[in-house]
């Protein structure tokens, strides 16, 4: 056996003698079809957050599906494993009380079971910090992709969507501005389809900023759910992922100092939610602080793209933030460095 085990191999379950661990795993292996060539090649896993309770994961199986696509293309092995689905609507009391729970959760499921590399599905709220935190800690080469923002509804010709506006209209209904009927009607186009809060909220800009960092392809925060912008950003991290099981760059490379100030510097751009970072100031042009939701940043592309949308946001002394992103190659500098598609992507 090799020094460092790699593929179905790793992390062999302890029988007080490697070689039968092997044989044993092989045979168990084989009983769904796979043969010695699949069992060869580099093992992907999948988390998957999908769940019946969980709306904003709802278009998951799709994904999952897609992330496989990719991997198969890149000559990998994808393996889907199921870890908990936070969602925040049908928790009690709130889901923020089980992210750190799903965090150890993931790291213990990557690094007891043989995965050269993950990819890490999710979307609502508290998951992708969770699915950060763990893949931090395992260090193992990981690539986040989304669920995807809801699409914007529309009511009485008003462009209305979650979470928002749910607040303001049933504060209307409240203070008597609207009554049963019309309450009844706008609850049925506030969440007009699947997928997480159309504003830029904390799902939306986490999402973000696990770009912006470089734990996710370029252009992965910003498709909707079920579009095919975000399907197609499912196969490129699957084959994303393929490539990185076979030529490892571990999340410690990438998430440097540099990392995360390019990120802060785009969630003040965006006018992200404060969740996401203590106390910083938030000037925004995005739903919640303005008129725009998520998807018309999705037609903008990748996170940044506009060198004009983000030049009022640089240090007021002239500081320019500069670092290449080893999993997306974004330059954030005087003016952007538009990273390649992300099915071309290479590493510097």
């Amino acid at each position: 056996m090799a020094e460092h085990p790699t593929g179905i191999d790793r992390n062999l379950t302890t029988y007080g003698d490697p070689t039968f661990s092997r044989f044993i795993r092989r045979a168990f292996m084989a009983s769904q079809g796979f043969d010695g060539e699949d069992l060869e090649l580099p093992v992907v896993g999948i988390a998957d957050t999908s769940s019946d309770y969980n709306t904003c994961h709802a278009h998951m199986p799709a994904l999952v599906d897609a992330v496989k696509r990719g991997v198969l293309q890149a000559g990998g092995l994808p393996l889907v494993f199921p870890t908990i689905s936070l969602n925040e609507i049908l928790f009690s009391p709130t889901t923020m009380f089980f992210r750190n729970l799903l965090a150890m959760e993931t790291e213990e499921m990557i690094r007891a079971q043989p995965m050269d590399a993950v990819v890490l599905l999710g979307g609502c709220d508290k998951t992708v910090p969770a699915q950060l935190m763990a893949a931090a800690s395992a260090n193992v080469p990981a690539v986040v992709c989304v669920a995807g923002a809801m699409r914007t509804g529309a009511w009485r010709g008003e462009r209305v969507g979650a979470c928002t506006d749910c607040r303001r209209y049933y504060a209307g209904f409240r203070e008597g501005r609207i009554g049963e009927a019309e309450l009844r009607e706008v609850q049925q186009q506030l969440c007009s389809t699947p997928g997480t809060c159309m504003v830029m909220g904390s799902a939306s800009t986490i999402a973000c900023v696990a770009e912006t960092v470089g734990m996710m392809l370029p252009g992965g925060a910003s498709p909707t759910s079920g579009s095919a912008d975000r399907l197609r950003n499912a196969v490129a991290s699957g084959r994303r992922a393929a490539l990185l099981a076979r030529e490892p760059i571990a999340p410690d490379r990438i998430l440097t100092r540099e990392a995360f100030e390019n990120a802060l510097t785009v969630l003040v751009a965006l006018g992200g939610s404060t969740m996401v970072s203590g106390r910083i100031a938030v000037r925004g042009e995005f739903n919640p602080a303005a008129a725009y939701g998520v998807t018309e940043l999705g037609l903008l592309g990748q996170v940044g793209t506009d060198p004009e949308f983000l030049a009022a946001y640089w240090t007021d002394d002239g500081e320019r933030l500069a670092s290449t992103v080893a999993n997306t190659r974004l330059v954030i500098a005087g003016s952007l460095d538009i990273a390649p598609a992300a099915a071309e992507v290479t590493v510097n």
